[in-house]
């Protein structure tokens, strides 16, 4: 897919002037800053790199236990039941590296906190059927404890869900079939509620109450805090962006290269 970042007007008054030429001087509440008809904060720096974006996990390493975040600095660290290092479990992703999470893998990320309103993406591959439960694994995308704030598929259920502040599926989304390949997850979350996306698009029941984390500082990849329900294939390209993005913007986001 090709994929290139949007240009913005970048003077001030350039962007006066295109929101006057426009006919109103109004502003979008969910967008920020900015004029509804005209460009807005978006377009100043691509949200492939900005803004809001408060860690970037590209999952690219090829040696060693290091995780680096590309956006700030909440470095992880991977762990694995086989030599401690991601040697054996880098592997192509859908943007150049991945790394392949099954039993015994994750990444532990110890001064991260998800934030209290925001966004969460990923790129992943799935082992399981992801239209039937898979044997009460819940196989964890991420784990944020406690009170827990989690993205996992639930077994019990046979959905994907986003759980905030230890309440139980805030949103869910049930797969028509099995996924199969590279496909992209997101979900937002505030206080007027919670959407998960699949590729780029809104899908399934979104959550209509408060949905704010409370997680304290620590985040598992792949993983549930107590080392279970671990996530079985491939992961790619994590973000977490402390504003809950729209769905034009989750759409940008699912674009990024």
């Amino acid at each position: 897919m090709d994929r290139s970042p949007h240009g913005r007007p970048l003077t001030v008054g350039l962007l006066v002037l295109v929101a006057a030429s426009c006919g109103r001087v109004a502003f979008d509440p969910l967008e920020g800053p900015g004029p509804i008809d005209g460009p807005d904060e978006d377009t100043v720096t691509s949200l492939c790199t900005g803004p809001w974006l408060v860690a970037h996990w590209r999952l690219d390493e090829t040696t060693g236990a290091t995780i680096v975040d590309a956006a700030g600095n909440h470095d992880g660290v991977w762990t694995d039941a086989n030599d401690g290092t991601v040697a054996t479990e880098a592997m192509p992703g859908q943007h150049a590296g991945a790394l392949r999470f099954d039993t015994g893998s994750s990444v532990y990320v110890p001064g991260f906190v998800v934030p209290s309103q925001g966004t969460f993406a990923a790129w992943l591959t799935s082992d399981f059927d992801d239209s039937a439960a898979p044997g009460g694994n819940h196989p964890m995308v991420f784990d944020a404890p406690t009170p827990r704030s989690t993205i996992s598929y639930a077994a019990d259920i046979g959905a994907y869900g986003l759980r905030t502040n230890d309440v139980s599926w805030q949103t869910t989304f049930t797969s028509p079939g099995d996924l199969t390949g590279w496909f992209h997850l997101a979900a937002t979350w505030s206080a007027s509620g919670s959407q998960l996306y699949l590729n780029g698009a809104p899908v399934g029941t979104p959550g209509v109450t408060d949905a704010r984390s409370t997680s304290p500082a620590g985040l598992y990849l792949g993983t549930r805090e107590q080392g279970a329900r671990w996530w079985g294939g491939l992961i790619d390209d994590v973000r977490f962006y402390d504003y809950p993005l729209n769905a034009t913007k989750v759409a940008q986001v699912y674009a990024c290269p």
